[in-house]
């Protein structure tokens, strides 16, 4: 989608008038400002709102005669610009809610700008290629996961499906491009070796008993600092005393945490 960027300022007399151009058509706004600088900033500010008017398809609203801006169709094809006012227009089997449609229009707004990039002289959605297609999503898969990649894919393949239809083209230049696997993981668990089962349960029986084992700082030379016990609040020995019990029984039974847990104290045979 072809933006403005900062549009005209001029200064008329003790005013400035901010002038731009959106769809081939002339727009001004005038604006008070008390010197340049503040004139500058408040175009600024006046064009961010008119660059996301045009995005939304609201610029004719808030900018023109009061009316939304109205897709059309030129010479049998339907311009880049206006893509996403068409697929709004489009009736849908599932219409999306307000807070999906937005990061739909946020996703093809990237392709968008992308096509603008790359291939400024395409101008309509019937002139984008298998290959540009999968220019883009060999590009995008390196900058998102998969996951996002495919929303990405699938918006695209919808939305050149329901546009080209429209336009009785069979073909989209999305068909081509796969939906990515996500390599598979695993749960990031590992059985504790029996050296570490043994260091957890001296920490945890020692600190039941209301300590802990601590190590003074390095010595100059390097060596371990020397190590020595010492006590800990009686709110932490409970716990830990809580904690030892719980260990102890998933240790002796295989049960998982949440398991030893729920344990009730009828169906333990002492």
């Amino acid at each position: 989608m072809r933006l403005p960027t900062k549009g005209t300022l001029i200064k008329r007399g003790a005013s400035y008038r901010l002038q731009w151009k959106h769809g081939g058509r002339p727009y001004a706004r005038t604006i008070h400002a008390k010197s340049e600088d503040d004139a500058r900033r408040k175009a600024d500010r006046m064009m961010v709102k008119v660059r996301s008017a045009i995005v939304d398809g609201m610029h004719g609203r808030r900018f023109g005669n009061g009316e939304p801006d109205k897709p059309r169709i030129i010479d049998g094809d339907i311009r880049l610009a206006d893509a996403w006012a068409h697929f709004e227009d489009i009736p849908k089997s599932r219409e999306p809610g307000d807070a999906t449609m937005k990061t739909y229009a946020q996703q093809w707004r990237r392709f968008e700008t992308w096509m603008g990039e790359h291939h400024p002289r395409v101008t309509t959605v019937g002139g984008v290629t298998d290959e540009m297609a999968r220019n883009f999503a060999k590009e995008l898969a390196t900058l998102v996961g998969e996951s996002s990649f495919n929303r990405y894919r699938d918006l695209c393949l919808r939305v050149f499906r329901l546009l080209l239809g429209k336009l009785g083209v069979d073909s989209n230049p999305w068909e081509d491009v796969l939906r990515k696997r996500a390599p598979k993981k695993g749960n990031g668990r590992e059985p504790f070796e029996e050296d570490e089962v043994s260091a957890l349960m001296e920490i945890l029986v020692l600190r039941s008993r209301g300590q802990e084992k601590v190590r003074t700082k390095r010595t100059k030379e390097g060596k371990p600092g020397r190590g020595y016990l010492r006590r800990i609040p009686e709110k932490d020995r409970k716990l830990a005393c809580e904690m030892l019990t719980v260990c102890l029984i998933g240790y002796h039974t295989g049960l998982r945490l949440i398991d030893c847990c729920l344990l009730p104290w009828e169906e333990v045979e002492m």
